[in-house]
């Protein structure tokens, strides 16, 4: 898939805010940049959610302390709810893909 600029991605990745944006120029799949949540302008709201989010994935209990014991699905869930919650802050400036899902 070749990124095109308009875009935002949301995946967790260790010590980042979660969002992300395609930089550099067009490749497959592309470099990105991380997205601090004031240079988008995110709701406070939005962005705490994001920051606990984020925490979930960093703490102890993150995917690669236990690979059994995380809840990779409602992980997923509470993403796909975020970026569901982006693509609606974001409509007409950016599209948001959700790990790969294009979602608005």
């Amino acid at each position: 898939m070749k990124y095109e600029r308009h875009r935002l991605l949301v995946w967790p990745e260790w010590e980042s805010s979660g969002i992300w944006h395609p930089s550099g120029p067009v490749q497959e799949p592309g470099p990105v940049a991380m997205v601090e949540y004031g240079a988008v302008n995110l709701p406070t709201n939005l962005a705490n959610e994001f920051i606990a989010w984020m925490e979930w994935f960093n703490e102890d209990n993150a995917p690669w302390e236990d690979e059994n014991a995380f809840p990779y699905e409602e992980f997923d869930k509470e993403g796909l709810r975020l970026a569901h919650g982006l693509a609606k802050f974001m409509a007409g400036k950016y599209q948001v893909e959700y790990q790969g899902k294009v979602i608005g």
